[in-house]
């Protein structure tokens, strides 16, 4: 079953009853059971600021992950480990990043490999915590990706991307829920076409009788209001017109001879006003009952009253200040049941203020920007933030802004509807009357999704299956050969660059798990496990990551995306040429290594330390990565003298054993040496004979280790005591066990993803080539920019060769949760 934790109100605490009043004790009570579980189960969202908003193969995916907590959004302390997925339009997922957060934010990128196919591309990301609401909280995300590099790459063209207005879909959704006999109500209504996008529509209301009753016409996406006042026990159809001529017909929802109509007026910029409206038949049948007025977010509740009727009507003035911007969910009760449902935007002066100023209104092709930023709240204070800023040429990447999704429109809004949300940026780039209407209009159609609680009324409610996560874990089973568990088996775990182990035992069913482990990416693993009384007879297997199943409706048919081979023709062709020449010149990660990065870390609550470099295997004696071996016949001719105490008899591998222990990279071969003693040979974790190793093309070594020290050997134990070399290919992933080794196995699991450093060349230094063309489309990504105390930070860069408008784009968050956007422009003449 899955378990809504978005505003499950455990009424089984409460004692509902069927009948009777709607009491201030069971207001208040409800208003209780949800904050706490507000407190002990606080909802997780998830935002990702990408640096453009289309790419093509070749390119680099940077992205700055914001992950919330709770009704007020502040960045999260709950989880520490957000998945990254890279899934294409089958819904395969092709590329996984794990971020380690701090503070609620991390940052990484997706390299899109040239052989990429066209077409339409899904990010999603999560949380484990995320997964007990299903994948309603996940960040969702579609992306056109072009190629203009792979000659062979099929053009794959989205499906169903035309207006197609016969097969429409139109809905009509009453304000509150029900259309009252007697009670005008506004009534929303959606026209949506097979392609998932809206079309415009408009039509005429007739009742059973034929006569027309009204007229109505969308007003935006194809959504629009209309209002009503039904009769009992008539029936309503709307007849449709589209804009190519064609026709049809919609039944309208059922009238109801009793019941309340719930109406939200936000239009008045002090209160939200609030009323409710009922019949005759409902005032004879049920008495003037007192009701329950209760309007929350996210579990926080705004307001929670009794409501006494004058007549068929009550009125409330809720002041607007008691709310933070977002969605706020209104529900009327009746004798202590869920009657009434409402859906509204509240906007106050709770988004922070963001002014970008630039050094000068204009600049040369490759001069240099200054950009300076004020941060300051609703009360014009200046607040200390996190933000991440792209800057982009539009000339090269044309952009639809209202098609954008942004911190804003993503963490207060799309987050808490059901469905796809079209040109979500439109309600937040000016916020004008009409934009603030459409916006109602979309809450009146949109329908609900994090506010199922009625399914579960009179339930108690489930605990949470999934955990928040503080690391990573490794885990799995250790089996008998005669595939029985081994119960109370001791399992080590063991990092292969550092030796570095833990230890732990299995349960009576054979399982381990190693918890909370912090570890970059690529870090290889030994796991070795016993039996209780020592012996090696056993089999350990390594349990799958379980990734959390994406629905179909997050992985629809990418309705807002478009035919790949129709991205603007000057940003692939400008791809191609900016692809040929990092090859050219080994920039970005081609051919060349930009940059060497150092992580170190520890196990977090357990004594596992590790320091490993990311883009290579970890500790060694010496560390010969692919990129340093030139490309010749043989492998062992292209290591001949680049190992140290390491020579070849022919193919053989021999240490040259000295009086230097352990050995060290500066260590270097003497006069007087002892005699040359083969080495081993572990290619991608298993022992293999030596002449394997020109079986191997230096293109195919990721690296190779050189493992002569016995802090560096004890792994292999004493078929390794004259000395290891242990080659890692680029196609080495995942589990391989030893053969010759029982309960022994090697593991590389996903680890902590590291960012690469983004490429922003620096004019103003001699050693920037002049001659090669600035071709970047992304002209600067910095992920982490922080705010000081006076709410200030600064940051520069280098225009490319290209004249135009270039695009500023600042997002970020403080840490009381107050979120901020600005897009700021200036020109390259």
């Amino acid at each position: 079953m899955e378990l809504t934790i978005i505003s499950v109100i455990t009424l089984w605490l409460l004692g509902v009853s069927a009948y009777g009043q709607t009491s201030g004790a069971f207001l208040s009570q409800l208003s209780k059971t949800m904050e706490a579980r507000a407190t002990e189960q606080p909802i997780e969202k998830a935002y990702l600021h990408f640096d453009k908003p289309y790419y093509a193969a070749g390119d680099n995916m940077w992205f700055k992950a914001y992950v919330t907590m709770g009704s007020n959004y502040s960045p999260s302390s709950l989880s520490s480990v957000l998945n990254v997925l890279l899934l294409n339009d089958k819904g395969a997922i092709v590329k996984t990043l794990k971020l380690l957060l701090a503070n609620g934010s991390g940052w990484g990128d997706i390299s899109l490999p040239e052989s990429l196919p066209p077409g339409n591309y899904h990010i999603t990301a999560y949380t484990n915590w995320m997964r007990n609401a299903g994948n309603n909280l996940f960040f969702n995300r579609d992306f056109v990706i072009g190629n203009s590099i792979s000659a062979q790459a099929p053009v794959k063209k989205a499906s169903n991307t035309g207006q197609l207005s016969t097969t429409a879909d139109v809905q009509f959704f009453p304000e509150g829920g029900n259309l009252i006999g007697g009670v005008g109500s506004k009534v929303a209504f959606k026209a949506i076409s097979a392609n998932g996008k809206g079309v415009n529509v408009k039509g005429v209301i007739i009742d059973d009788a034929g006569r027309e009753i009204t007229t109505f016409t969308s007003t935006h996406l194809g959504m629009g209001v209309f209002n009503l006042v039904p009769e009992s026990g008539k029936t309503y159809t709307a007849k449709l017109s589209y804009p190519d001529g064609t026709t049809g017909q919609m039944a309208l929802p059922k009238v109801l001879d009793k019941g309340y109509v719930l109406s939200v007026n936000i239009s008045n910029a002090g209160n939200i006003a609030v009323s409710i409206t009922t019949n005759i038949t409902t005032q004879q049948q049920d008495g003037n009952k007192e009701l329950g007025l209760l309007a929350q977010a996210n579990d926080h509740v705004y307001f929670a009253d009794k409501i006494k009727l004058d007549g068929a009507t009550a009125k409330v003035n809720i002041p607007l200040n008691n709310f933070r911007t977002g969605v706020v969910q209104f529900t009327l009760f009746a004798a202590e049941q869920a009657v009434n449902e409402r859906l509204a935007f509240i906007q106050t002066a709770d988004v922070l203020k963001l002014n970008v100023v630039s050094d000068r209104p204009v600049y040369a092709p490759r001069g240099k920007v200054q950009i300076n930023l004020q941060t300051m709240d609703a009360a014009a204070q200046p607040v200390q933030g996190n933000f991440s800023v792209a800057v982009i040429d539009e000339g090269k990447i044309p952009v639809n802004e209202a098609d954008e999704s942004n911190i804003l429109s993503q963490l207060l809004l799309t987050s808490d509807l059901r469905g796809y949300v079209e040109q979500p940026n439109y309600y937040f780039i000016n916020t004008d009357d009409k934009t603030r209407a459409d916006l109602d209009v979309l809450l009146l159609t949109q329908g609900y999704r994090n506010f199922e609680w009625k399914p579960l009324l009179g339930r108690k409610p489930a605990l949470p299956i999934y955990q928040p996560e503080k690391g990573l874990t490794i885990a799995g089973k250790v089996l008998a050969n005669n595939g029985k568990p081994v119960a109370k088996g001791k399992v080590t775990l063991l990092v292969k660059s550092s030796g570095d182990a833990i230890d732990t035992l299995t349960d009576n069913d054979g399982r381990f798990a190693f918890n909370d482990l912090i570890f970059p990416d690529s870090t290889r693993f030994v796991l070795q496990a016993r039996t209780a009384k020592n012996t090696d007879n056993v089999i350990v297997q390594i349990a799958d990551e379980a990734y959390a199943q994406i629905a179909e409706a997050n992985t629809r048919l990418f309705v807002n995306g478009i035919p790949a081979d129709s991205l603007p023709a000057q940003y692939l062709l400008n791809s191609k040429n900016k692809y040929d020449q990092d090859i050219k010149y080994g920039l970005n990660g081609h051919n060349k290594l930009l940059q060497q990065v150092d992580i170190k870390g520890q196990k977090v609550l357990k004594e596992l330390q590790y320091s490993a470099n990311l883009n290579g295997p970890g500790k060694a004696d010496q560390i010969v990565l692919g990129e340093e071996l030139e490309n010749s016949g043989r492998l062992s001719d292209a290591l001949q003298g680049k190992l140290t105490g390491v020579m070849f008899q022919g193919e053989k591998p021999v240490s040259v054993s000295n009086s230097y222990s352990p050995i060290t990279e500066n260590a270097k071969p003497t006069r007087g040496l002892q005699p040359m003693l083969p080495m081993i040979v572990i290619l991608d974790g298993t022992m293999v004979d030596y002449t394997a190793l020109n079986r191997l093309a230096a293109t195919d070594v990721s690296s190779i280790e050189v493992l002569r020290s016995s802090v560096y050997l004890a792994v292999y134990g004493t078929r390794a005591g004259t000395g290891a070399l242990v080659i890692t290919t680029k196609h080495s992933t995942g589990v391989i066990y030893d053969t010759k080794t029982p309960g022994m196995l090697t593991y590389t699991p996903i680890g902590f993803y590291q960012s690469k450093a983004f490429y922003s060349p620096r004019y103003d230094r001699a050693q920037t080539n002049p001659q090669t063309a600035d071709l970047r489309s992304t002209i600067f990504w910095h992920p982490n920019i922080v705010t000081n105390k006076d709410g200030n930070a600064a940051f520069d860069f280098f225009n490319a060769d290209s004249k135009g408008n270039y695009q500023v784009v600042i997002e970020g968050m403080d840490s009381k949760g107050n979120m901020g956007r600005q897009v700021y422009r200036y020109k390259v003449e």
